[in-house]
């Protein structure tokens, strides 16, 4: 009977400690981020806006903005759990009167660009001044369908910090290209947000970050993290160490 109970006991510790090690969550910051206007005495923009303290998205200027985080730190065997983006509102613009609030639509991009150097032209073709913008096209930069979209809701009241869910396009990206996401406003309503941008100065902490919650199997190697071990792991550690300290103690009180 007491080696049935070291048995049990030993595997249950076996497999407590083989789990623990297994959740990681890193936070990163951009790798590039930036956005494209239109400037109205030229057609289109060809400044570089990749210094800006904010990335905008404006209806007025069709102004949109791309951001890019590097995933060479997530292991290649990382199973991405959840991912959240989180961007800090810088504020929004609208016209007086206009009820409607402001929105932002996250897209996936499909080319690859360099922030210091893409311009209005390498996104859009056409330009039309009237309103709505509907003679300017995306040109297979980015997704026309959006993943996700954030209204800011009323125009009063504290700036909100909008958290969005990445998931499934981190899940992507580690399996195919990574290209980052666009960032466009309502085209249709005459207002738009800004955020913070990684350039911001001096308030480190209202710069856009991607935070990934991921697993690995246990071999042995790095989790290129500090490990963080699973409630369920926990608490069989905890069972293990009960039973193993009920049999010590029923051993010591038969001597």
């Amino acid at each position: 009977m007491k080696k049935v109970f070291l048995s049990i006991l030993s595997i249950c510790m076996f497999l407590c400690l083989s789990g623990v090690g297994n959740a990681t969550t890193i936070r990163l910051l951009p790798s590039q981020d930036t956005y494209v206007k239109i400037d109205y005495s030229s057609d289109y923009s060809d400044s570089d806006y990749s210094a800006e303290s904010y990335l905008y998205t404006s209806a007025n200027s069709w102004s949109t903005a791309f951001v890019q985080w590097d995933l060479s730190t997530l292991p290649s065997s990382a199973t991405v759990n959840s991912a959240t983006a989180d961007f800090v509102l810088g504020g929004y613009s609208s016209v007086t009167g206009q009820s409607d609030a402001p929105s932002v639509y996250f897209h996936d991009v499909n080319k690859s660009w360099v922030d210091s150097t893409i311009i209005w032209s390498d996104v859009y073709t056409g330009v039309d001044n009237t309103w709505p913008r509907a003679g300017i096209i995306n040109d297979n930069f980015y997704d026309e369908a959006s993943f996700a979209v954030y209204n800011l809701g009323t125009l009063s009241g504290p700036y909100p910090e909008p958290e969005i869910d990445f998931t499934a396009q981190v899940q992507a990206w580690m399996i195919g290209d990574n290209f980052g996401v666009a960032l466009t406003p309502n085209y249709y309503l005459p207002h738009g947000i800004f955020f913070n941008s990684s350039e911001r100065e001096g308030y480190p902490d209202r710069r856009p970050y991607l935070e990934i919650d991921y697993s690995l199997e246990n071999t042995g190697g790095a989790t290129g993290g500090n490990p963080v071990p699973e409630p369920g792991t926990m608490v069989l550690f905890g069972t293990g160490l009960i039973g193993l300290a009920g049999f010590t103690r029923k051993k010591i009180n038969k001597k």
